[in-house]
């Protein structure tokens, strides 16, 4: 098994698995650099009882700390925290941060709280990386609030040599691939390209979300298979059933 998220987030699930009796090899696709965000303080500064900030990513939490401790800033207390996943609402905790998660890890999931129903006259700040996509923002605004972007970073793609590499994990007989984002099933594509598509396609690809699954498919992968989220126990869980059940791609 393959593990392709950012230096640093492969180790603690690949200790999960092999706890749980399987072998992997990671390999990160992207880097997160963490971006300065002089808007980030004053933003939240202003923010009253009524008001939200929500964590698209645990990268988005971890880099806001980090500036706000900068600046001697505690996060805080009055408005209401929002968590995408379990992984962002652990992020928060470690921060003495409690914050509201959805069931559903996704954009959708955060929309269909019932307390992101009416908006109106509140303030909404959203912590995310560069770029991403606009319907939680959009979303938000039809329901009256006012939303603003604190983008805390961005993911660079790690270029490598692709014919040495698809070798490299061709020897250690990867067979299966987590992939946690877009972004990196985007440079995982890109470093296989054309020349090794038909030995990619012969993989079993673990995603977060049909959002990641779509993209997957669009490209011509079809082993696919959803997990119930990005986090380390999402995965295994999905791994181990997938196991049990071989014939289960959904």
């Amino acid at each position: 098994m393959l593990l392709t998220r950012p230096r640093g987030k492969n180790e603690p699930l690949a200790e999960l698995l092999l706890a749980n009796g399987v072998e992997s090899h990671c390999y990160p696709l992207i880097e997160i650099e963490f971006l300065a965000t002089p808007e980030l303080t004053s933003l939240i500064g202003e923010l009253t009882a009524d008001d939200i900030i929500i964590a698209i990513s645990m990268n988005a939490v971890n880099s806001a700390a980090k500036q706000l401790k900068a600046c001697g800033q505690r996060w805080p207390q009055r408005p209401t925290f929002f968590a995408v996943g379990q992984a962002t609402s652990q992020a928060f905790a470690e921060q003495g941060v409690a914050a509201v998660v959805p069931q559903d890890p996704r954009t959708e999931g955060l929309l269909a709280l019932p307390q992101l129903q009416r908006l109106d006259g509140k303030r909404v700040i959203i912590l995310r990386g560069l770029g991403g996509r606009e319907t939680l923002a959009e979303q938000l605004r039809l329901r009256g609030a006012s939303v603003d972007y604190c983008q805390l970073y961005r993911r660079v793609n790690i270029v490598s040599d692709s014919a040495l590499l698809i070798a490299q994990w061709r020897d250690k007989n990867v067979t299966t691939i987590v992939v946690t984002s877009a972004e990196i099933l985007q440079n995982l594509l890109h470093l296989v390209n054309n020349s090794h598509k038909s030995w990619l396609v012969e993989l079993t690809i673990i995603v977060p979300s049909p959002r990641v699954a779509k993209v997957a498919l669009a490209h011509g992968l079809s082993r696919i298979v959803i997990a119930s989220g990005a986090n380390d126990q999402a995965i295994l869980s999905k791994l181990l059933k997938l196991q049990s059940s071989p014939n289960e791609k959904k």
